[in-house]
């Protein structure tokens, strides 16, 4: 059996994952895919072979790494890599069900956390899983070779393709099944909305399109990641917006002299 240390360092690497697409070559990273729910029982056994001191702390931390980990891989404000997208679609049931076995745990004859706060958080993690599989998108799909290196000197952005992606197509409960579990567990979860997620996805896709075309901002990508690369392009974007405007003013000034005076 692990001890508590061992239990607590194994719980933190299965937080705050990156399972998103990135759109030059050289931020490329294979990240493997973690499950924390493969965690569940021995994290339990664990906690209760300590003192409730240490027990509590343990599940405490057993319940914000769930919620990490839950929002690495089915939090809608992601642009996700196919291969974790789908593993996402299809693992989404089994953690549902082993969410719901935790949340039948008697937490209260081991630790001194509230149970209502546990299975709020639990509630919080089945809404997000839930609302990822009713949320079709689209995926980035590129052709980077199997045995692709990054190019330390220039910054490559290999071809890709646009698809459409439904998460219940790798799901074997349907439509309706998972409407009632996102009914069932949503209050309080403070979902995003459908307006942020299409915000979000059209933000990432007019990054990704810029840069294939305009040097700066790929290698800005390439060593600063997103934020700072949609913050220029915006930028870039409005000061040749109000460029225009000032052009077409001046136009307009011209003719009217020309032809008015």
């Amino acid at each position: 059996m692990k001890s508590f240390k061992e239990s607590f360092e194994t719980l933190s690497r299965y937080s705050n994952l990156d399972y998103e697409e990135v759109y030059v070559d050289e931020r490329f990273i294979n990240t493997p895919y973690l499950k924390i729910e493969d965690l569940f029982e021995e994290t339990i056994e664990v906690a209760k072979s300590l003192s409730k001191e240490e027990a509590t702390k343990l599940i405490v931390h057993l319940i914000k790494s769930t919620e990490g980990n839950t929002r690495s891989r089915f939090g809608i404000l992601h642009d996700f890599r196919e291969m974790y997208a789908v593993a996402s679609s299809q693992s989404a049931e089994s953690f549902l069900e082993k969410l719901s076995t935790l949340q039948s745990v008697d937490f209260s004859s081991f630790v001194t956390t509230d149970p209502s706060k546990i299975t709020a958080a639990l509630k919080r993690c089945k809404a997000m899983i839930a609302q990822f599989m009713m949320t079709p998108r689209t995926l980035v799909i590129y052709d980077r070779k199997a045995d692709y290196i990054p190019d330390q000197i220039q910054t490559t952005v290999s071809p890709s393709k646009i698809v459409d992606f439904d998460p219940l197509t790798h799901s074997k409960v349907n439509k309706e099944v998972w409407a009632k579990h996102l009914a069932d567990n949503q209050l309080d979860a403070e979902l995003p909305s459908l307006e942020a997620f299409t915000l979000y996805i059209k933000n990432h896709r007019m990054v990704k399109e810029y840069i294939k075309n305009e040097p700066k901002s790929k290698n800005m990508y390439k060593h600063k990641g997103f934020d700072k690369t949609y913050n220029y392009i915006r930028e870039t974007k409005q000061s040749k917006m109000v460029g225009l405007i000032a052009l077409v003013f001046a136009v307009i000034v011209i003719l009217y002299f020309v032809f008015l005076t």
